[in-house]
């Protein structure tokens, strides 16, 4: 009898840890362009190799403040993310209030202006729509892009948009469908399609934003109920949720409390799972003392921020000053494609030549085949006795 191959334990519906490194960095955020990993720094931007965990300078001196100019004399002030669109990235500077790109080997102040040159502004603590010149934001702490419009996340929770193109700054005037109100606290930012979402810590929510038609309703969690219970849309609950990435079509989030729990939202359906470690160690996730896995488990308790990356996750875990750690954490993968290997693999065997969709057989369908076949067989015997009571 033939069987699907054996899955290897933890392998598949367990994340490993593959990757476990001292990071040259004093950082509590991450960020992704393409295949690019972001790390961000209170002064800068630098790039992270993800096979050494090594740091090279992007953008940024290493004394935060404020100056426009080439990448490398540029200066900024707690920057909180980032989003690339046609070659150039957009920084949303915090620690500035504004708007910053780099483009061609220069940072220049897209939208918004600095605290420090509008202290006036700052004390009053609200932002400006307007032409970018003359726009104010509070507190940049999201940015993503949807088409030509760029969509900001504010310290406020109130999200404010900026056309590309003419650079004129707008607030997102939100339809609260189920919830009472616009809530407060929210973090992070990810875009899917035409949908934004965000966690809503306060009310252990995650909120999507449909940019069509502004409607702001709930995609996961129960709220103000905190839990971790898994299951459908609607019945799941989250804890206190603080972090948000996105892979393919399934969201993932962080909870504060109940560290180092990760969460898998289905984004078609909406459905919550929880996701399990394998063996956990100090090197290469293959297992090892359990010194090592002991540190490696304090070191997702204190993870600050991750990111989605192919088919991992890349987090940095602060555990204090001038010790930072980075880790890559692979996800449970697909066993799809290697059960469909196994099968064209058993039909070369049995018939010597390639399987195709056309000759390959579902379960169901080899069952009835050989029900058709059994009533075949009994049909041709009855007769053949009927032929032969006839001949005698």
């Amino acid at each position: 009898m033939n069987h699907f191959p054996p899955r290897r334990e933890d392998s598949e519906d367990s994340v490993r840890i593959s990757k476990l490194s001292r990071a040259a960095v004093d950082s509590t955020r991450l960020a992704t362009i393409g295949e690019q990993l972001f790390c961000l720094t209170y002064s800068g931007i630098v790039t992270i190799d993800t096979t050494t965990g090594a740091a090279t300078p992007y953008a940024g001196e290493s004394f935060e403040g404020y100056r426009d100019g080439p990448v490398a004399t540029a200066r900024f002030k707690d920057p909180a993310a980032l989003v690339g669109v046609a070659g150039d990235v957009f920084v949303a500077d915090e620690g500035n209030d504004c708007i910053r790109r780099i483009s061609a080997g220069q940072v220049t102040t897209f939208a918004g202006a600095p605290r420090r040159l509008d202290a006036g502004f700052r004390a009053f603590g609200f932002g400006v729509d307007g032409p970018a010149a003359t726009a104010r934001f509070v507190g940049p702490m999201g940015i993503v892009a949807v088409g030509s419009v760029l969509y900001v996340l504010q310290a406020d929770s109130d999200i404010r948009t900026v056309d590309i193109a003419t650079g004129q700054v707008g607030t997102v005037a939100a339809n609260f469908i189920d919830i009472p109100e616009r809530p407060w606290g929210m973090r992070d930012l990810v875009a899917h399609g035409t949908d934004l979402y965000m966690c809503a810590t306060g009310l252990q929510l995650i909120l999507k934003l449909d940019t069509l038609t502004n409607n702001m309703t709930v995609f996961a969690g129960r709220i103000n109920l905190q839990g971790t219970t898994d299951g459908p849309r609607g019945t799941a609950t989250l804890d206190t949720p603080v972090r948000l990435t996105q892979i393919g079509n399934d969201l993932y989030c962080t909870a504060r409390i109940v560290a180092p729990t990760i969460r898998k939202i289905n984004i078609p359906t909406g459905d919550v799972s929880t996701l399990k470690y394998a063996a956990i160690s100090g090197s290469g996730g293959n297992g090892g003392n359990s010194g090592n896995s002991r540190r490696t488990l304090s070191l997702i308790r204190e993870m600050n921020d991750f990111v989605g990356l192919g088919n991992s996750l890349y987090a940095m875990s602060y555990m204090d000053v001038g010790d930072t750690y980075f880790l890559k954490m692979d996800l449970p993968s697909d066993r799809s494609p290697a059960i469909a290997a196994w099968v064209r693999a058993q039909y070369r065997n049995r018939h010597g030549a390639p399987a195709t969709l056309a000759t390959l057989e579902t379960p169901s369908a080899r069952r009835q085949k050989t029900r058709n076949n059994r009533k075949s067989r009994k049909t041709r015997n009855n007769r053949k006795s009927r032929n032969e009571r006839r001949t005698h």
